[in-house]
């Protein structure tokens, strides 16, 4: 009986091992979500407590440089570039914040497309315009998917036509509609131009999944609240599932243990 009960006792700590190193990544992404969710709500706070005219201020430069734009790249090399989109935009720790309602996807923007900022959240892509809207602008915002831990842009391949996109940045919520997705080869950037006097919004990420020999194009041209209209906020059940599934996996890992010991005792009871 002793003999039994050790090998029980060492079934179910490999049962529970396995268990833990198959919940390892879906851990680490709601760790990770929420991390990102608290730097988010750092640059609100941020946010409301600089002064209007402060964040006029900035808005303002934010415009002259999107407007510098429209003759080129306004600065020659990633460092400076970096170091004015950063003085421009950044309150505490990001730029902004990109929230999408339809993944339940919530990120901190970051000025710039460095490993560094694509391990925390979505980059500003060189040579685009900063997240501040207006006519003839084009923002785009790249991040990794598929990261161990990590959500980033994993499920951007979810959205469909008409979802919404949320910018929060220097105190400003702008709203973009998806419009259309397109799968192109990484140095197919012409759908990626500024088009006068548009105010776009694209979504970067590499595709497929796993292969990454592509970039999966999300793009969203600017909205109101108004012509948004009805369009749900809402998490869209396939996102929900998705995000989830790894419970429902759980559950029935746990009852096929309780089932297999309640198999063994019955088979060792005596009759």
């Amino acid at each position: 009986m002793r003999r039994i009960s050790i090998r029980s006792i060492l079934f179910v700590t490999a049962y529970l091992f396995f268990l833990c190193l198959f919940n390892y990544p879906f851990i680490g992404r709601l760790y990770n979500s929420r991390v990102s969710a608290e730097v988010a709500r750092s640059y609100s706070e941020t946010v409301k407590g600089t002064a209007e005219e402060e964040l006029a201020r900035r808005l303002e430069k934010a415009a002259e440089y999107n407007r510098a734009l429209l003759s080129g790249p306004v600065y020659g090399d990633d460092e400076s570039r970096t170091k004015a989109v950063s003085s421009i935009l950044e309150m505490g720790e990001s730029c902004g914040v990109l929230h999408i309602p339809a993944i339940d996807l919530t990120l901190s923007i970051y000025p710039d497309v460095s490993d560094e900022s694509l391990d925390k959240g979505a980059g500003i892509m060189p040579y685009n315009s900063l997240p501040v809207g207006g006519a003839s602008t084009h923002t785009c915002l790249s991040a990794h998917r598929g990261m161990p831990g990590k959500t980033l842009f994993t499920n951007l391949d979810l959205l469909q036509k008409d979802d919404l996109i949320e910018l929060y940045v220097l105190g400003e919520k702008l709203l973009y509609k998806v419009t259309s997705r397109e799968t192109v080869r990484p140095e197919m950037v012409g759908s990626l131009s500024i088009q006068e006097n548009q105010d776009l919004l694209t979504l970067i990420t590499c595709t497929p999944y796993g292969i990454n020999s592509h970039r999966l194009l999300i793009h969203a041209v600017r909205t109101t609240e108004e012509e948004a209209g009805e369009v749900s906020e809402s998490v869209s059940l396939q996102a929900l599932l998705i995000q989830w599934w790894w419970t429902l996996a759980d559950l029935l890992f746990i009852l096929s243990l309780f089932i297999r010991l309640r198999r063994n005792r019955q088979h060792i009871e005596p009759r």
